[in-house]
């Protein structure tokens, strides 16, 4: 069992422990094999409101023509992470140092 699966949500924030996964998630303990060429995984992101249901791209990196979405988080222990809650943020290498500056700013 994974430290992940003893958290318990908070009254009307369950979907941020349900189940929700690809077809495949069990089969991989990272989202690696989602990166294409030349693609570098960034960490995992919840958009900008972790307690709202659905994950988006950050609004801070709307200027990065890369940066994209996963379709399934693992957390560090290589389970898989609701798709409710959080999904992978993924860029091109050749905008890396551009996200990196981006966050150092924020």
């Amino acid at each position: 069992m994974c430290e992940c699966d003893k958290i318990v949500a908070l009254p009307g924030y369950e979907w941020i422990t349900e189940k929700y996964f690809t077809e495949d998630a069990y089969k991989h303990t990272s989202c690696r094999h989602e990166l294409q060429k030349g693609e570098v995984w960034l960490g995992n992101t919840s958009g900008d409101n972790q307690w709202e249901k659905g994950v988006q791209i950050p609004t801070k990196y709307k200027e990065l023509k890369t940066m994209r979405l996963g379709r399934q988080a693992y957390c560090v222990h290589g389970m898989p992470i609701s798709r409710h809650y959080c999904l992978p943020l993924i860029v091109n290498e050749s905008e890396e140092s551009e996200y990196e500056r981006i966050l150092r700013q924020s």
